[in-house]
């Protein structure tokens, strides 16, 4: 399903649509990450919602340039 999910661009629009509601920066990039993961896991398994969020932290990392994206694997730790 994560594969589907991205071969049609939804992982893609929404890495793109968080970055421009966080302006790329990594504070406000982290904390929706771990806000989104804490209330979606909340309601969906925690192994399936990872399995789909790792693609779109990836996204995230490659159309906002940031290089570094622990902090970013550690909002999803924590908030799933």
């Amino acid at each position: 399903m994560v594969g589907g999910l991205e071969h049609v661009g939804v992982i893609e629009w929404i890495a793109l649509e968080g970055l421009k509601l966080t302006g790329g920066a990594m504070l406000p990039t982290g904390m929706l990450i771990l806000w989104l993961s804490a209330i979606a896991s909340a309601f969906v398994d925690n192994i399936p919602f990872v399995a789909t969020m790792i693609p779109l932290v990836e996204d995230m990392g490659r159309f906002g340039g940031i290089p570094d994206l622990n902090p970013l694997w550690w909002s999803l730790s924590l908030g799933a």
